[in-house]
């Protein structure tokens, strides 16, 4: 039940260009990670690794976080899922730098990370970086942490 209802989220949302990100994006980033996850970890966006790739924290970032979640607990990993605040990497041309996501841009996609947390029901959202801990709204039921985001240790 929840692999179909990810494909039909995925399917829906592949193509969106509900926001000036969407015409920008290589690919839409959705997810990645087990879909009976205990903890969710949300960025801010997919940076341009990311968008080439259309996986979730597999940049250096993400690299980052792994290393540091495998020397903390070597299971954490198999019990996580990892998202956005939006689909598409925020910037202001294909070759442009990252940016942050705007709020209007996070609302637009909003409706997608929403349908993230009903499938996945997480007990634990982990909130990577000042723009997720301003913008993201609600965990339903899971509890909410902040931390700050790894790209501050590069």
């Amino acid at each position: 039940m929840k692999y179909s209802s990810y494909l039909s989220l995925v399917k829906e949302w592949k193509t969106c260009e509900k926001c000036p990100l969407g015409k920008t994006a290589y690919k839409h980033v959705m997810g990645r990670g087990r879909l009976d996850a205990d903890f969710l970890f949300i960025g801010e966006g997919p940076g341009r690794t990311e968008d080439l790739e259309g996986i979730p924290f597999v940049g250096q970032v993400g690299q980052l976080l792994e290393e540091a979640l495998k020397q903390a607990y070597p299971e954490f990993l198999k019990r996580s899922f990892f998202a956005n605040l939006v689909a598409c990497r925020p910037c202001d041309s294909l070759r442009g730098p990252n940016r942050a996501p705007t709020a209007v841009e996070v609302k637009t996609c909003s409706p997608r990370l929403e349908k993230i947390l009903e499938i996945i029901k997480p007990k634990a959202v982990i909130l990577l970086g000042k723009t997720p801990q301003l913008l993201f709204k609600s965990g339903g039921t899971a509890e909410i942490f902040n931390f700050y985001h790894p790209s501050y240790i590069l």
